[in-house]
């Protein structure tokens, strides 16, 4: 006879799965408020979630239950992300868990090491059959290097009801990182915080805009990569962009708008390059107190360009195109140069390049 104890464990995850069920009714039914239409399509994938379980945990069934399971997850998984490297992974083996599935269903009442020979057996045949033409070549087999791209390319973000990403880059494992915020119009505001992970924050696109991010490792540097599609038929939008950056981690900062204000502030950032770009729009940035030898550049079509200078370093700025130039008492311009009348002895030496075709530069002396 069955214990009690072990009779009431087995209950608890059908009682979730139940509790699930009902959960979700609800909400399709607007018992709980206006029926989340989007999330009720794409969560249909819990049904073979629930059955796979269901044959696992029965012991009747393992195999067929691992892949129904991950049948249903990577369903939902594509629900949810429509990721285009696993969507072409997915479609090129489905198949394979079709065939383990039907020879778990043959060997279910035999040994469980048998139908793994069996299922094996059928991968090579077919390889040879189909894949080339009988001719193998195991050194142009390219499923790891496919793994490895759809790894890299998982999205890093969460997107909610309401059409915000909530960012969460974990720390990247070679200890730098080149993050790229490609942003069709808004307000793009970057800073450094006390965050345990590479990047945090928020992105709430604008209306009709699209949001797609990337990752890949271009020598020894992770490089993240977040594209704003514009709305064709809007020449400007409310979106706004809103990063928070590990202070640690060596960071390459490349920032690009088409229409908006960038708000960067350098300071407490480990950097080894940056650069900001819009082509119209206004753009402050607060330089790092010390950051000698970081190549900087900042640039506009249209806009104005104010650049906060902290006491600690000198700031020296090779301008180019043909903005109007403000700049404290402090600092004399020379062509395209604009520097200190004097340079303390030992002071942290920062060069800027600043590019703008039409507006205005103005330098602003800060106190740390």
């Amino acid at each position: 006879m069955e214990p009690m104890e072990e009779h009431r464990s087995r209950n608890y995850i059908p009682i979730l799965i139940i509790l699930l069920g009902v959960m979700l009714q609800l909400q399709a039914s607007g018992l709980l408020g206006a029926p989340a239409i989007d999330f009720l399509l794409k969560s249909w994938p819990l049904i073979i979630i629930a059955a796979g379980i269901d044959l696992f945990f029965s012991g009747k069934r393992i195999v067929g239950g691992v892949v129904l399971a991950v049948t249903g997850i990577s369903v939902l998984f594509l629900n949810f992300t429509g990721n285009p490297k696993f969507v072409a992974l997915f479609s090129s083996f489905w198949p394979l868990l079709l065939i383990i599935y039907g020879v778990d269903m043959l060997f279910s009442h035999r040994n469980l090491l048998s139908g793994v020979i069996i299922v094996a057996a059928i991968g090579i045949v077919l390889y040879l059959v189909l894949g080339s033409d009988g001719k193998p070549d195991f050194n142009n087999i390219k499923l790891p290097e496919a793994i490895g791209d759809f790894l890299q390319s998982v999205p890093l973000s969460n997107t909610g009801n309401d059409g915000m990403m909530q960012l969460d880059y974990a720390l990247p494992d070679n200890g730098s990182a080149e993050i790229r915020l490609e942003a069709p119009s808004g307000r793009l505001e970057m800073k450094a915080g006390g965050i345990p992970q590479l990047m945090t924050g928020t992105i709430l696109p604008g209306n009709g805009e699209k949001i797609s991010e990337s990752s890949a490792t271009v020598g020894t540097v992770r490089v993240y990569t977040l594209t704003g599609t514009p709305n064709p038929q809007l020449t400007a939008s409310e979106g706004n962009w809103n990063v928070i950056l590990n202070p640690e981690i060596p960071i390459f900062w490349k920032s690009d708008m088409v229409n908006g204000y960038q708000m960067i502030n350098l300071q407490g950032l480990n950097l080894r390059s940056v650069s900001i770009m819009n082509q119209t729009g206004d753009i402050d940035v607060n330089l790092p107190n010390t950051a000698a030898g970081v190549p900087i550049s900042i640039g506009t079509q249209q806009g104005t360009v104010r650049i906060f200078v902290p006491d600690s370093i000198s700031l020296f700025i090779n301008l180019s195109g043909a903005p109007t130039a403000y700049f404290p008492a402090e600092y004399i311009q020379t062509g395209n140069q604009i520097f200190p009348a004097q340079v303390a002895d030992g002071m942290p030496q920062l060069v800027v390049n600043v590019s703008i075709a039409s507006g205005q530069l103005k330098v602003v002396s800060t106190r740390n």
